[in-house]
């Protein structure tokens, strides 16, 4: 994932509108959209999420280690021709699918090659930034419950 990659303003504002809906975070379009004018890369990412109370991690999963996670992810789908990556949404996973989110589509399972194939390994957990726990302890602490 390089800093410097292109990603659309409306795929950021979208991703954040989402993952705060899900986290509970506010969120106010028209300020977030002023703030964060384009041209805007994946470097705008952590910005972002710094701005909404966030914490954003990179990491590099493997598709068959997302079923641990617990929190939402940002994946980026990998440009064509040096073109702006679009932003998805890795919302849930198991041993054969992962449900994933892009704007202006559908939430759709796709199998784990596919995402392999079509998205960038390195992607960003994302908490509130006063959360206590990282995503691998969340899950940790369901499955002992």
């Amino acid at each position: 994932m390089r800093l410097d990659t292109p990603i659309e303003t409306a795929d950021l504002a979208w991703a954040f509108a989402s993952l705060c809906s899900l986290l509970r975070v506010p969120f106010d379009p028209d300020l977030f959209l002023q703030q964060f004018p384009p041209p805007l890369n994946v470097a705008s990412l952590s910005h972002a999420a710094s701005s909404l109370g966030l914490q954003v991690n990179r990491r590099r999963y493997a598709p068959r280690d997302l079923p641990q996670i617990a929190s939402p992810l940002i994946a980026l789908r990998r440009a064509a021709h040096g073109g702006a990556s679009r932003v998805a949404l890795i919302l849930d996973a198991d041993a054969q699918a992962v449900l994933v989110a892009e704007r202006n589509m559908p939430p759709s399972c796709i199998r784990h090659t596919e995402l392999a194939a079509n998205y960038e390994r390195d992607m960003l957990v994302v908490v509130p930034r006063d959360s206590a726990s990282s995503p691998e302890d969340d899950r940790r602490g369901e499955r002992e419950r």
